[in-house]
């Protein structure tokens, strides 16, 4: 016969294995914000370089140079997990950046030009599909831009972060 302290102890056991497995596996998957959970990730989509409005949406732009010269791109943050996010420079060349944006934050792709007045710069992402809208988003001003990425785990628009300034 089994006693109710042979029990309880037992009982406590498999409470702190449970506990064990729950934190190895939520370490394994990924404790970020932007780990996918529920159905698995979706096909591609691409995301276009968006601006906002004066009436507080978004719609696909460009980033102007209002004079001669260049300018450089840096990936200043990543606050993502997935693999395979690929950034893309559209305008003025059509050019991959990186095939694994969330793993490359520091990188600095420089575009010396000269290019003339008036050049257009463009980006667009390709990641998997999550359950929100993925987008890109560009704010600051001629000449220093900020990008925002949200691959669509979340909201919170920090899934890569970039830096466009334009160079003499």
């Amino acid at each position: 016969m089994i006693s109710e302290r042979t029990r309880s102890g037992a009982r406590r056991a498999r409470a702190a294995a449970a506990f064990v497995v729950a934190t190895l596996t939520f370490a394994a998957c990924g404790s970020g914000a932007d780990s996918p959970t529920g159905p698995t990730p979706g096909p591609p989509v691409t995301s276009s370089l968006t601006c906002a409005q004066p009436d507080g949406t978004f719609s696909q732009c460009d980033l102007t140079l209002a004079q001669a010269g260049g300018f450089t791109v840096t990936l200043v943050s990543t606050s993502c997990n997935a693999h395979g996010n690929t950034l893309t420079i559209t305008k003025p060349s059509n050019e991959t950046l990186t095939t694994d944006g969330c793993y490359q934050t520091g990188k600095t792709w420089t575009y010396a030009g000269p290019y003339p007045a008036g050049t257009l710069i463009s980006f667009q992402i390709t990641s998997a599909q999550l359950p929100n809208p993925a987008a890109l988003r560009a704010s600051g001003t001629f000449p220093n831009w900020t990008l925002d990425f949200e691959d669509g785990g979340d909201t919170d628009f920090n899934d890569m972060v970039l830096q466009v300034s334009a160079t003499p």
